[in-house]
């Protein structure tokens, strides 16, 4: 109903605002909140649609509900893939200042420090008493800023999946040849392009191998060449 959809977009704002401020784990709890509420909407609408027939009101209805609720949960996939590509950009940004300006013993002291910052603030502006519900959603993707190649592809990986999801709610509608520049959807499309490219710059900032690297920044490029 309405009211899910009205919570899921209220949590939204929220986990945008926390992402602004690099806000991990508030952004990840809402968001999570976010896609549990709208999961728990689309097996509320399913039930209903198995236990009643379908007058044409009703198909009307559930053809607009239909709509809203894929509408919404594109919504919660591209603000996922942002919460990712802010965690990327973040961690490299972060990554970059301790190697070239901190000596290796001030690094750890302030490793340490922001580590027990991150600890205190997962433990406020957080559902404590569904933290179960949500673990199907939040296990997804660290709150944490990464370090290393690994748990950055893990990220990376994520994040190219949920633009891709939220992508498909743009291309079903109608095709994208229909859509003109001036378009929301389009200038929604041509900004989740931007995403997927950045997203290759961050992780070749983490990979050693020089080929891979190359490779990755190609990758890159051809993400930009969908949108020129």
């Amino acid at each position: 109903d309405t009211d899910d959809t009205g919570w899921t977009t209220h949590l939204i704002s929220l986990a945008q605002i926390f992402i602004s401020y690099e806000r991990f784990p508030e952004a990840k709890k809402h968001l999570a909140a976010a896609s549990f509420i709208m999961d728990k909407h689309r097996q509320k609408t399913c039930v209903k649609m198995d236990e009643r027939e379908n007058s044409i009101e009703e198909i009307l209805s559930d053809k607009i509900l239909s709509d809203m609720y894929r509408e919404t949960t594109s919504v919660i996939d591209w603000t996922w893939a942002r919460y990712g590509l802010k965690l990327l950009q973040s961690s490299r940004e972060r990554l970059l200042h301790a190697v070239e300006n901190e000596p290796r013993a001030t690094c750890k002291s302030e490793l340490l420090s922001a580590q027990e910052s991150e600890k205190q603030s997962d433990q406020s502006l957080v559902f404590t008493d569904t933290i179960q519900d949500l673990e199907g959603f939040t296990a997804e993707i660290t709150d944490k800023h990464l370090s290393s190649y690994d748990d950055t592809k893990a990220v990376f990986t994520a994040v190219l999946a949920r633009i891709r999801t939220a992508q498909e709610y743009i291309t079903l509608t109608k095709p994208l040849i229909i859509y003109t520049s001036e378009d929301p959807c389009m200038s929604m499309y041509v900004t989740m392009m931007r995403g997927n490219a950045n997203a290759y710059k961050y992780l070749a900032g983490y990979e050693q191998d020089r080929t891979k690297r190359e490779k990755l920044h190609k990758l890159q490029l051809q993400s930009l060449q969908h949108i020129l």
